[in-house]
């Protein structure tokens, strides 16, 4: 006999196989085919399935009913019960029935009442072991939520504990420079005192014997004995004046002496020229193709080194200062070869690549570094470049400015400096002008930024009356207005310190002895180049450097003045 389960159907005992007629019914088919034998016993339902194997899915199991219940009229009692009465929900014998029980009330036979209310209770059994079967699987689906969530976290608590970790160690590495730093400068700023501090004391405890000798003269009564301590005073003091290093124009009397002494320490201001030391030395000094004749500008890079951009002007030659003034007016009417070149600090050439029709056939006008390391250069429009020099993107000028130079801000703004309405753009970066500043009525043809939020704008004399450095406040107004009546052409850059780098140039006569030049008529300049720090002190770079041909320097410093450098139209110098 084949084991089949299927769904259980209850049905009286007496209900007996449609095909033999004899044994009682095990089994139900349901298919539409199966009408005459829809009851089948355990004998038959072998047969059944050999010649009807596609009713296998109608088949249900058949489980008799065999209920014995008393009648519950009394008198009747120990009668067996045959039959239920449907409202009243209760047994009745043969007898009962016919005498109708109640008029009206429909009976049942009993059997196949237990049979159906089995069926329902199997039903609801059925669906309740299905209730509990779904709720076994979410149970499980909960318990492997829960255990993904708890591998989750404990996976993003390591993570979290690794990243405080690597912060903490970023803070401790960060403190650990800044007092290294911190230590260098009161070390630097020591020994740039005590040349200062060692004639102070000298002075003062010459001074003192000074005061005491006169002191001496003052109190002495005897006319004879005051001019006898005299001459000894005025010689004493013409002899200390003389070590100290005074001319003798101060020594005219000894209380004048004493005054001068006082005050032959300067006073200190920001950006005074101070007091003078050479403690720069000139790294490598590389001379520039073709392509710097037109002039070059420089950058740091943040990993040291610098990018140079460089152009060369291939359709005209200027051998006069009014041409090269003519020149710069008329840019727009020339025709440009440029190149982007990236130098290490030891002067050596890491890359280099012509960008003339990237550029649109237009001169530089300046170069920049975002803190990401891209390279962002301005022509007819500001264009960046990756480190490896390749274009990566530009931004279209804004109709009614007329950017001529370019910076980057402290927190990473790429700033632009509009020569036309004399005030610095900052710019989105989609290359927007997010606002704008006052220049407090000074063209930014250079433009630099300061750590401090101030920024540093200087027209170098070229093209505009006298040369002028200004610091302007983070709002636009004047700070620090800063110029020299002996500045003739004046260019500037500034490091993250604060310290400001000065380049002057100034015409030579041609009736000065120079030594010999390769052409007659060529403009000559000589070229100074100091660093004003924030304290007052200048140190002195380069003086006295006789360049050709040139009335435009590039000064780049990087990012703690630890090197500087310089460029003209053919040579780029590089300090230390």
């Amino acid at each position: 006999m084949d084991s089949i389960t299927k769904p259980v159907l209850y049905v009286h005992s007496s209900v007996k196989c449609d095909i033999c007629r004899g044994h009682p019914a095990r089994h139900y088919c349901g298919h539409d085919a199966c009408k005459e034998y829809m009851y089948i016993c355990d004998n038959c339902i072998s047969a059944h399935n050999a010649y009807k194997a596609q009713h296998r899915d109608f088949l249900q199991s058949v489980v008799v009913s065999e209920v014995k219940s008393k009648c519950y009229k009394p008198g009747h009692s120990e009668r067996l019960a045959g039959h239920l009465c449907v409202p009243c929900q209760k047994p009745l014998c043969d007898d009962c029935c016919d005498d109708h029980h109640e008029r009206g009330h429909p009976f049942t036979e009993i059997q196949s009442a237990v049979a159906a209310i089995k069926i329902e209770i199997s039903k609801s059994l059925d669906q309740l072991k299905d209730q509990v079967k779904h709720s076994q699987e979410m149970c499980a689906n909960a318990l492997d939520l829960e255990t993904r969530v708890n591998d989750k976290f404990d996976a993003l608590s390591k993570e979290v504990e690794t990243n405080i970790e690597n912060v903490l160690q970023l803070v401790e590495n960060h403190r650990s420079n800044v007092l290294c730093e911190l230590k260098d400068e009161r070390q630097q700023l020591l020994k740039d005192l005590r040349p200062s501090i060692t004639p102070s004391q000298d002075q003062t405890a010459a001074s003192s014997e000074v005061i005491f000798v006169a002191q001496e003269f003052i109190n002495c009564g005897d006319a004879t004995e005051i001019l006898s301590k005299r001459d000894m005073i005025l010689q004493s003091t013409k002899e200390e004046v003389e070590r100290a290093g005074i001319s003798d124009e101060l020594c005219l009397n000894p209380v004048r002496s004493r005054m001068s002494r006082m005050s032959l320490v300067p006073e200190v201001r920001a950006y005074d020229v101070g007091q003078v030391r050479c403690l720069w030395k000139l790294v490598c000094s590389v001379p520039l193709s073709e392509v710097g004749k037109a002039g070059s500008f420089l950058a740091p890079l943040p990993k040291g080194g610098f990018v140079l951009g460089a152009s060369h002007n291939v359709s005209q030659s200027h051998t006069s200062a009014a041409d090269l003034v003519f020149a710069q007016e008329q840019v727009e009417m020339s025709r440009y070869d440029t190149k982007l070149s990236i130098y290490a600090d030891n002067g050596k050439l890491i890359n280099t690549k012509n960008i003339e029709m990237l550029l649109g056939n237009g001169s530089l006008r300046g170069i920049t570094v975002l803190p990401c390391g891209e390279i962002a250069v301005l022509g007819k429009h500001i264009q960046i470049y990756g480190l490896d020099l390749e274009f990566l993107r530009d931004f279209k000028p804004v109709a009614g400015h007329d950017w001529y130079s370019i910076a980057v801000g402290p927190s990473g703004t790429l700033l632009a400096g509009d020569c036309l309405n004399g005030c610095i753009d900052f710019l989105s970066a989609e290359g927007l002008i997010d606002h704008s500043i006052s220049c407090s009525g000074v063209k930014p043809r250079q433009l630099h930024a300061l750590p401090t939020g101030n920024f540093v704008i200087s027209q170098p004399g070229i093209e505009d009356s006298g040369p002028i450095i200004k610091i302007l406040n983070p709002d636009g107004s004047e700070a620090v207005s800063l110029s020299n009546n002996s500045w003739q052409y004046v260019y500037c850059s500034a490091d993250n310190c604060g310290s400001l780098y000065v380049a002057d140039l100034k015409i030579v006569p041609s009736k000065e002895d120079i030594g010999n030049t390769d052409a007659p008529g060529a403009i000559k300049a000589r070229l100074t180049f100091d660093k004003f720090t924030q304290h007052g002190k200048r140190e002195e770079i380069l003086k006295d450097e006789i360049i050709e041909n040139c009335l435009y320097i590039s000064i780049a410093a990087q990012k703690h003045g630890n090197h500087v450098a310089l460029s003209s139209k053919d040579k780029l110098w590089i300090f230390k």
